[in-house]
């Protein structure tokens, strides 16, 4: 009797939290909301709540006094949340706004705890209900970002709680970012290490030559201006804008790549402006590591939100660039450390590194430590029939070239924001498999598999899903997978691992096998004769390999990174028909190129105009799919929307989303691959939104 007591005061707690009372227009703001684009930063998207979040910015930056005392305080007032304090400054009409902002975000933390409960087991129901309402387990199953003991109003109390949490969740995610990247470049060197150390004293002197070589010419790259410094600006001004020098000025600069026009810079128009300054630090490296581009352009990014983001919403007004450009720090310009001239790690963390990958790479190390229940891969038995063809193969289904498909797309996987539970996704990628009923994700993030039926709430893990890591019951950062029919098992490209593993899905399996040890992979694709195919986006080439042999041979590229027909710029994702041809993403290039069986060039069949939005240009394409006509279609990643590219047509047509980056139904959010069922309906695996989208071809069931 007591149990049950206790668990119903347990249920009782979290239910209440969803409980608000209902005012006439929650529906329409709600609308509004959800159709309002989403321009915000990568890193704050990756709040669970961070549509709430940036809601309670723009309605209190909306009060004029409000946003006077924001613009004042400081970075410690405002994170600590002592900014709070002034929330009684607010109009009434403000106050409104807030307390029906709250309303529709306890009306959603209700479905979100309730599905959290549904997806609980007996033994944790009992556990929960056994804990203290007030206790740590209790707490951490309840949002903590919201004040939920009055469900009536947004207090003080709210504001605090929201930008404590939301301050605390932002450092941790850029703690994580700068964790993962300091244990890639201490992996590079143990692999260059361990290379050295398996050749003879000449060849090693002679390697060791070119890489002191090499490291001297990222050193000598041209000088690099402070980000966000006058200098920085005028350069793009006159460099990337071509436009005059005596024109310059910020405002008309704002404006200028204020893309979407919103009255902000969000990350990626920040990143934008950024580009060219990164770029300079690998001036003199052609070969650049794609990974430490990125990184000294998110540090760059990451550098200007410090010195210009004044009220640390992710993003900056004009008033904010304004201030920024004209401090002191901006006149005079201090140059840039770059990744090159600084210590990523020390001696003493790359031994401890190097001791612990050594130890993990020994058969003993690699055999799985007690994985969670949860995550532990199920016998064929229980997980149900996988299709074992992959569709690049067996279905290929007939569209007409002029379909079209309903303009609102519906969730069919994950949609509960970022998150690790198996109703969740963390930037998904896959392919729908032939029996139009089954999807295999790669959940990026979440370093698994997952196997999800199309119209279910949750998935399966069926490979990983045991944190990031090396053994062979984990994947770092996977990019892609095929299913092998003559073996039945996954084929994954195990990305940040460098590797290519085959995990068995016989008598329940928990852990894969390495069937490559590579440079770097990012797309696969298998053939009808088990051919397995395999983009290298660091030597710029696509490969072709027997299952078991380990030297492959080159299919496309081959010829050093460049725009030529002979050469790739970052290959990623890859299609092969039933002629062997094969289809490439060659995502620097922004186009898609077809290579022939056994010939030495490829054919542009779209884009290829530079980067930009016009029909006749893609912006680093991702997944791709090629129909029986020859029909190419892409996930053109960048402007957020998939194309439709007619064998021999000069450019493509839009056929869902481009309607700017957002979750909405009509919209996408870095769309990484597509799919199609055998009636023609269109899957998205929407990397940014964290879902997948299903589009009806019109006139189908």
């Amino acid at each position: 009797m007591k149990l049950t007591i206790s668990i119903l005061c347990v249920f009782f707690l979290i239910i209440t939290i969803g409980a608000p009372p209902v005012v006439e227009n929650v529906n329409k703001d709600k609308q509004h909301a959800d159709s309002k684009e989403d321009n915000s930063d990568e890193a704050l998207n990756e709040l669970e709540y961070s549509r709430y979040l940036k809601e309670v910015v723009e309605i209190l930056e909306n009060d004029p006094d409000f946003k006077k005392k924001l613009e004042n305080a400081s970075i410690d007032d405002i994170k600590s949340g002592n900014i709070a304090q002034y929330l009684g400054l607010v109009q009434h009409h403000v106050r409104t706004k807030l307390d029906e902002a709250k309303q529709r975000e306890m009306a959603r933390l209700r479905e979100l705890v309730a599905q959290r409960l549904r997806n609980l087991s007996e033994k944790e129901r009992m556990e929960l209900a056994r804990g203290d309402p007030n206790g740590k387990h209790v707490q951490q199953f309840l949002p903590q970002h919201i004040d939920h003991q009055n469900s009536e109003s947004f207090g003080q109390a709210d504001l605090e709680r929201l930008i404590r949490h939301a301050s605390k969740d932002l450092d941790e995610i850029d703690r994580k970012r700068e964790q993962q990247f300091k244990e890639y470049e201490m992996t590079k060197e143990y692999e260059r290490r361990a290379k050295l150390a398996q050749m003879n004293e000449e060849e090693r002197k002679k390697q060791e030559a070119l890489h002191r070589e090499a490291i001297e010419k990222k050193k000598h790259h041209p000088q690099v201006n402070h980000p966000g410094s006058v200098d920085q600006m005028q350069e793009v001004w006159e460099d990337v804008d071509h436009l005059e020098a005596e024109q310059f000025n910020p405002k008309s600069f704002f404006q200028l790549h204020d893309i979407n026009s919103d009255g902000f810079l969000d990350e990626g128009e920040i990143e934008a402006i950024m580009q060219k300054e990164a770029e300079k630090v690998h001036d003199n490296t052609p070969e650049a590591d794609p990974v430490e581009k990125q990184e000294e352009m998110d540090r760059m990014r990451e550098h200007v939100m410090k010195e210009f983001d004044k009220n640390n919403d992710r993003m900056l007004s004009y008033e904010e660039f304004q201030h920024g450009i004209n401090a002191d720090e901006a006149k005079n310009n201090q140059g840039w450390q770059s990744i090159e001239d600084s210590t990523v790690y020390s001696d003493q963390e790359f031994q401890s590194f190097s001791e612990q990958l050594g130890h993990a790479s020994t058969p003993h190390a690699s055999q799985p430590h007690n994985p969670a229940a949860g995550n532990q891969v199920p016998s064929p038995q229980e997980q149900g029939h996988i299709p074992r063809a992959p569709p690049s193969v067996n279905k290929i289904p007939n569209i007409p070239v002029n379909a079209k498909w309903t303009q609102n797309g519906v969730t069919v996987a994950g949609g509960h924001g970022r998150g690790s539970a198996t109703y969740q996704l963390n930037h998904p990628k896959g392919f729908l498999t032939d029996d139009d009923q089954t999807m295999l994700i790669v959940d990026w993030d979440n370093h698994r598999i997952m196997q999800w039926k199309v119209g279910d709430t949750n998935g399966r893990v069926v490979a990983g899903g045991n944190d990031q890591g090396n053994r062979l019951d984990q994947l770092f950062y996977p990019t892609d997978v095929v299913i092998d029919n003559e073996t039945d098992s996954l084929i994954i490209c195990d990305d940040r691992n460098r590797r290519v593993v085959r995990w068995s899905r016989r008598n329940g399996t928990s852990q894969g096998e390495v069937l490559f040890d590579i440079f770097l992979c990012y797309g696969l694709a298998m053939d009808n004769q088990r051919y397995l195919y395999i983009s290298d986006p660091i030597v710029h080439d696509v490969k072709r390999y027997r299952i078991g042999d380990k030297n492959g041979t080159v299919v496309a590229g081959g010829h050093g990174k460049g725009d030529d027909i002979t050469q790739l710029n970052q290959p990623s994702y890859l299609f092969v028909d039933r002629q062997q041809a094969v289809y490439v993403s060659d995502s620097e290039n922004h186009r898609i190129i077809k290579w022939d069986k056994g010939a030495i060039e490829g054919v542009v069949v779209a884009g290829d105009h530079g980067e930009g939005k016009s029909l006749r240009q893609l912006s680093y394409p991702r997944g791709l799919f090629v129909d029986m006509l020859g029909t190419v279609y892409v996930a053109d990643t960048r402007n957020h929307r998939v194309v439709r590219w007619p064998k021999g047509a000069r450019q493509g047509t839009v056929i869902v989303g481009g309607n700017g980056e957002g979750a909405g139904a009509n919209q996408l959010s870095f769309p990484a691959t597509v799919s199609f069922d055998r009636h023609g309906n269109l899957y998205v695996f929407d990397n940014g939104n964290h879902r997948v989208q299903r589009f009806s071809i019109e006139g189908s069931d």
